[in-house]
C-alpha cells in the first residue's frame, strides 16, 4: 500500500527508480531522506500541482 505524503504524491512515487529496480537495488531512504521528500512534497510539489490543477497552461 502506498504511503500518501500529499493528495497527489506519495513515498513510493518519489523514492522510485528504475535502474534499482533493474539491478536489484533496495532503494528505501532513510528518516531524514523521507523528512526531506515530505518537505519537498508539502512546500513545493503539491503547491506547483494545485496551481497548475486550477490553471492549466
Amino acid at each position: 500500500m502506498a504511503t500518501q505524503i500529499t493528495k497527489n504524491f506519495t513515498f513510493e512515487e518519489l523514492s522510485h527508480s528504475n535502474t534499482a529496480v533493474a539491478r536489484g537495488i533496495e532503494n528505501v531512504p532513510d528518516v531524514q531522506q523521507q523528512l526531506n521528500l515530505t518537505a519537498l512534497a508539502k512546500r513545493l510539489l503539491q503547491p506547483l500541482r494545485d496551481i497548475y490543477t486550477m490553471n492549466p497552461l
